[in-house]
């Protein structure tokens, strides 16, 4: 049994309002057994005297609600298996206090006048500042005259429940193409059918070019069928927000008028090549000031004869769609992780974002299940401004477009990032990556949260997502004071010169992270045997794909390996070694 204990900010509740609480209640589930003295520090830790009411084990509300005659209280906490940074940074510094390991879990509590039925419940969640369908769960308690405040929420601690499973499973892929795309759409790896066909010719030794496929897995041991490894990494790789699918396929000009002056062809075989790396391409043959392009996280400009910059931008549209915070959150999140771990790592500095949405009153009848507009631009705006706030980097433009056609939003956040050209006698825009050189990963664990952020992105959404636990997984929910202190230390380990080359952990997770760092060695093995779990239980591919925003991998040389872990330990960062790179041509994937 645990300790519940609720804060409610002095002179924050409004009985003219149908949301009394105009601050949540805060709550905080510490799962342990406290002594009086680390119940106290907990106290002193979480209690501001002169603004906070607290209750312990009880309701804070006390008899206030009694005079409504009929309330309700909603407390909405995160599902089991989201990051929940609120409650992870104040485990961390309880821990510190009484020197030992506490996990604890932030909600938030409203109280609305009268009883909600369920039509009334559904329409509620989704206007509450910090809720979402999606990435919290809920608990309603009716309350009437007669309440008790010790008869409240009884302690409950989101735990995620792993079944006992194998660390991996072949896929038999020798079925029709039904089954074919039924796979697809239950593993929501988002492949059409001839990229699931061409996967079963591999498999069948039928893939030109490939005729010696089946017997190198023989000859390692693997059998003539897929595991779910293999097909999640290719459902990531080959995903649209990976691949870019639609700007590098054939594109047909159409047009009515007669007296077309475009000039533009017919058919253009890839927007990407010809309009945007094309036209560059061309740029950068009249100026001198392109340091790096298409080869790395962000492209890097040179800024002046000591100073390079990088600008990236990007779009979250799909997790925004679901949950407006979170998207946008982990967007700015993800968004500054790219020039920062472009070449050996770069310092952002800046933050922007353009919204793109329907007006409200475009689509006033939606399905209660699906976010309107309104909520949607309420979230992403608060959520962009929420982690650069968090991380110190601030949110130095933004624009707004509306148009009847944005119904799925679009969501584009962006970020500046500056490095001194050299540092340490290394060009800081060059990645190094040799046979014999390790990785390690730095910063957050893995878990079930990120999972298909990649495909998840790539396909269409319906009003049932959110009762999928694939779609749910999808949103990785960021956590920005971890992914500070991981850049920070990353800058400390880069002037010392001890990164070769860096890369982020971005909707592949390590996969994507190690794999394309092992294209620059000709070879790697990723262990994911010993790396940092949340929870044990997870099988192999999830530990595989699993995104995270404060996750990154850097590319050291192995006699550095005993001094980097050492300073990270003096700065709290998680460091683990999960790779080895070679120059044998295979990308390995270990796990015991």
């Amino acid at each position: 049994m645990g300790v519940r204990i609720e804060l409610l900010s002095r002179e924050s509740l409004d009985s003219n309002k149908e949301i009394v609480t105009r601050i949540p209640i805060r709550v905080y589930s510490i799962d342990a057994d406290l002594t009086e003295a680390e119940l106290d520090a907990a106290k002193e830790l979480l209690i501001d005297p002169i603004t906070d009411e607290f209750a312990i084990d009880k309701s804070v509300l006390g008899t206030y609600v009694t005079n409504f005659g009929e309330a309700s209280v909603i407390e909405v906490t995160p599902k089991p298996g989201v990051t929940d940074p609120h409650g992870q940074q104040v485990s961390k510094v309880l821990e510190e206090l009484i020197g030992r390991k506490v996990d604890i879990s932030f909600s938030e509590q409203y109280l609305r006048k009268g009883y909600l039925n369920d039509e009334e419940f559904k329409i509620l969640r989704k206007r509450l500042s910090h809720a979402n369908p999606v990435i919290n769960d809920y608990r309603v308690l009716k309350i009437d005259r007669d309440w008790n405040p010790s008869k409240h929420f009884e302690f409950e601690f989101p735990t995620v429940k792993v079944e006992d499973m194998p660390l991996f499973q072949y896929i038999d892929l020798d079925v029709s193409d039904e089954d074919l795309m039924k796979i697809s759409d239950d593993r929501y790896v988002a492949m059409n059918l001839s990229e699931m066909k061409t996967i079963q010719k591999l498999f069948q030794g039928n893939l030109k070019g490939y005729e010696d496929f089946l017997e190198r897995r023989k000859a390692v041991g693997l059998d003539a069928m897929p595991t779910d490894v293999e097909i999640e990494e290719l459902g990531q790789t080959w995903s649209e927000h990976c691949k870019h699918k639609k700007l590098n396929g054939l594109w047909y000009y159409t047009s009515d008028d007669p007296n077309d002056e475009s000039g533009l062809p017919e058919v253009v075989d890839s927007l990407f090549k010809t309009i945007i790396a094309g036209t560059t391409y061309k740029i950068e043959k009249k100026v001198d000031y392109l340091v790096s392009i298409f080869k790395d996280n962000s492209g890097v400009v040179r800024l002046n004869d000591k100073w390079n910059i990088a600008h990236k931008v990007e779009t979250h549209n799909h997790p925004s769609s679901i949950d407006g915070f979170g998207g946008a959150n982990t967007g700015s999140g993800g968004v500054f992780r790219d020039p920062n771990m472009t070449g050996l790592g770069m310092i952002v500095v800046s933050s922007q974002y353009a919204f793109r949405f329907a007006l409200p009153e475009d689509f006033p009848n939606l399905p209660d299940d699906v976010q309107d507009p309104r909520r949607t631009l309420e979230t992403v705006v608060w959520g962009v401004e929420d982690y650069g706030n968090k991380m110190g980097i601030p949110t130095q433009y933004g624009d707004l477009m509306f148009d009847r056609g944005w119904l799925k939003g679009a969501v584009y956040v962006g970020a500046v990032a500056v490095q001194k050209k050299v540092v340490a006698g290394k060009q800081t825009h060059e990645k190094t990556v040799k046979s014999g050189y390790i990785g390690i990963s730095l910063g957050g664990g893995v878990g079930k949260d990120g999972i298909h952020g990649a495909t998840g992105s790539s396909e269409s959404l319906d009003v049932d997502a959110e009762k999928r636990d694939d779609v749910n997984q999808s949103v990785q929910i960021g956590n920005p004071i971890v992914e500070k202190e991981v850049f920070e230390v990353e800058q400390i380990l880069l002037e010392l010169g001890y990164i070769e080359a860096a890369q982020d952990c971005g909707a592949g997770g390590w996969n994507s992270a190690i794999g394309e760092l092992s294209e620059i060695s000709g070879g790697g093995k990723l262990d994911l045997t010993n790396v940092p779990e949340k929870y044990q239980g997870l099988m192999s591919w999830e530990k595989t794909i699993s995104e995270s925003q404060e996750r990154n991998v850097l590319v050291i040389k192995p006699e550095h390996l005993d001094k980097i872990m050492d300073i990270c330990t003096h700065y709290g960062v998680s460091a683990t070694k999960i790779a080895e790179f070679t120059d044998d041509g295979y990308y390995q994937i270990i796990d015991h």
